[in-house]
């Protein structure tokens, strides 16, 4: 029998937390000098939130359904759903580290100050 969180604990209180700590991160990192556009971050946003709603939606089907097809059906919506915010938290991470290389950058190349 297929356990419910199959064995990896799934819990949309801590994929939302990842999230928001996530975004605070990309959010301070975006007031750097030199950043990427703001919608590349919004867009970012906005996909998480979607995916965590969809994933949200698949659990209460499978907290309210009884037929084992709708029950694989949210499962699988489930594991989709998690595959998916590794990859966007990945992209929100590279995307921190491409604009921290930025800043880094930006301050090596400034003139230097004469006293």
């Amino acid at each position: 029998m297929f356990s419910r969180n199959g064995g990896r604990g799934l819990n949309i209180r801590t994929i939302y937390r990842q999230m928001a700590r996530t975004l605070r991160q990309t959010a301070l990192a975006s007031g750097v000098a030199g950043a990427r556009e703001p919608s590349e971050e919004m867009r970012l946003r906005a996909e998480i939130r979607a995916v965590c709603a969809q994933m949200e939606q698949a659990d209460t089907v499978f907290d309210n359904v009884t037929d084992p097809d709708l029950i694989d059906a949210s499962v699988f919506t489930m594991r989709a759903c998690e595959r998916k915010l590794g990859y966007l938290f990945k992209q929100a991470k590279a995307q921190r580290a491409a604009m921290a290389l930025e800043a880094v950058d930006a301050r090596y190349n400034q003139a230097p100050r004469i006293p």
